[in-house]
């Protein structure tokens, strides 16, 4: 059974014995392990978005539109985004495996 932060999707839903009040997991397993899919596939599109633009920079630069500074900005930006992808794609992959 998948267990993230003590929750799985087999838990019941427990109960308060005075008041009968129904607390439900907020994250199921299923949940996140598809926010953690959704979130790389985010991260991935937002990566290849800023490789597109760091192809166009050297015209970009030579037009007087990008300076250095902007496009180390942009190639930094780029590391995060595949980094936190990989992270999410490490999560997930360690939230199936252990399924």
């Amino acid at each position: 059974m998948l267990m993230i932060s003590g929750l799985s999707d087999g838990d019941p839903p427990r109960t308060d014995n005075k008041y009968e009040i129904v607390r439900k997991p907020l994250l199921t397993a299923r949940r996140a392990t598809q926010d953690a899919r959704d979130q790389a596939q985010a991260h991935r599109r937002q990566a290849e978005e800023l490789s597109a633009i760091h192809d166009e920079a050297p015209g970009l630069i030579e037009a007087g539109m990008m300076d250095r500074w902007q496009l180390e900005a942009l190639e930094l930006g780029i590391h995060f985004e595949r980094t936190i992808e990989t992270y999410w794609q490490e999560r997930l992959a360690e939230w199936e495996g252990s399924s």
